[in-house]
């Protein structure tokens, strides 16, 4: 009976089926509220992002919500206490997957409070120096703003045929 239950994934607990999909992550991106502005962070970690910018955001800790951990993480890398994230995208690999939030907000109120430096940009000239995935993720947050869809989207190099 106990091995019946655990295979069937609505008994899964969340620890569990979330060391079975791979390391999980939060990013997050803070808009202005005429979301012509969005803020960003300069990445020192890990080496692959090292000098780019992405959204603000971390690994999700064992036991921690989706949303918990986007407010933590959010918290701890710009001092500032955002509550009303929104989740529009889901991006898997064969051993990660990332949660993508957004929000509005004042951005004046941003710091950085790590070695990892937080800067506002303009979200009509988008610096070319971002982690390439952003030309097609801030859009999409944007949209999600109007349409409060969420997308599924899985690395073509992990698909079958």
């Amino acid at each position: 009976m106990i091995l019946s239950s655990f295979f069937r994934p609505e008994k899964m607990s969340q620890a569990l089926r979330r060391q079975l999909d791979g390391q999980q992550y939060v990013a997050g991106f803070l808009f202005d509220f005429f979301l012509n502005e969005v803020a960003l962070i300069r990445k020192e970690r890990p080496s692959w992002q090292r000098g780019f910018l992405n959204g603000v955001g971390g690994k999700i800790e064992i036991g921690e919500s989706f949303n918990a951990a986007m407010e933590r993480e959010f918290q701890e890398e710009t001092g500032c206490s955002i509550t009303n994230w929104h989740k529009f995208c889901v991006l898997k690999g064969s051993d990660f997957r990332v949660h993508f939030f957004a929000s509005m907000g004042d951005l004046s109120k941003l710091q950085s409070t790590t070695d990892e430096i937080v800067s506002v940009h303009s979200t009509l000239r988008l610096p070319g120096d971002m982690i390439p995935n952003l030309k097609w993720l801030l859009p999409m947050a944007v949209d999600s703003f109007q349409s409060r869809i969420m997308a599924n989207v899985q690395d073509p190099s992990e698909t079958t045929a």
